[in-house]
């Protein structure tokens, strides 16, 4: 029986080949960066914070925000903040491969959209 963690570790480690994501899974990606982009603004949270890194600096600045966070109570609350910032970036990324990010500066479309 093989478990989720087991698979991505090993895919991480480069014991797996990399899977591609489904369509599917890239159309959520797409269809969460554009709910995020036009959601109100809103105070500041954490996962803004994790986010904001990911998109300007990438997924080891991200991680570093989330082993600064002392609010943050557990390995699957780390986890599941970095996934959800990993899976919104790669929908904007996507989206701006495709062009539909006009600008071409995920994170001033992030910002503006937040007003």
């Amino acid at each position: 029986m093989s478990h989720d963690i087991d698979i991505e570790l090993l895919t991480a480690l480069g014991e797996l080949p990399a899977r591609e994501p489904t369509d599917d899974e890239l159309n959520q990606e797409v269809l969460d960066y554009l709910a995020m982009l036009a959601a109100p603004p809103r105070e500041e949270t954490l996962f803004d914070r994790i986010l904001e890194a990911y998109l300007a600096d990438g997924e080891e600045a991200a991680i570093a925000v989330v082993a600064d966070a002392h609010e943050i109570n557990g390995d699957e609350e780390r986890e599941g903040l970095l996934n959800r910032a990993a899976h919104i970036v790669q929908g904007a990324r996507m989206l701006e491969r495709e062009g539909a990010v006009v600008a071409g500066d995920e994170t001033a479309a992030v910002e503006q959209a937040r007003g």
